[in-house]
């Protein structure tokens, strides 16, 4: 129950008041932890972001082409592809003003993601959903 009372702690971390639109951003997370990912995907609805979740790189090309999204948060451990292939390919395919953040437990790959068109490279173990959504929240 822990982890549910710090999701919800300081629900606005935004000095702004945000209205709820049909023009809220949309971010895309990119992770095959479902805990981490469900955590994720409620702390940016519960601020007014609209948010779609893909467990695997197989479902996140089309979600892409399909979506474009604002913002990916995207976990470079997963199984199947090489992560810089990966990172490629989503710079290759997303809008130029879509923001790609980096979400990981390797902190040894942030140089190489930062120059491979990662706008922001996270450590997982070092950040907390309110973290996250202020880097979201400074990032569009």
């Amino acid at each position: 129950m822990w982890i549910l009372s710090w999701l919800f702690s300081n629900k606005k971390q935004s000095d702004e008041v945000w209205e709820e639109k049909d023009d809220s951003k949309l971010v895309l997370i990119i992770e095959d932890e479902v805990l981490l990912s469900e955590m994720y995907k409620i702390k940016l609805e519960l601020n007014q972001f609209k948010v779609e979740v893909r467990p695997d790189w197989e479902s996140w090309l089309k979600a892409i082409e399909e979506l474009k999204p604002d913002v990916v948060l995207l976990d470079l451990m997963m199984p199947v592809m090489n992560w810089l292939e990966v990172l490629d390919n989503l710079r290759n395919k997303l809008k130029m003003d879509t923001k790609v953040v980096v979400f990981s437990n390797a902190p040894e790959k942030k140089e190489e993601a930062l120059d491979l068109w990662a706008d922001e490279f996270l450590v997982k173990a070092d950040v907390t959903p309110n973290e996250v959504l202020n880097t979201v929240l400074e990032l569009v």
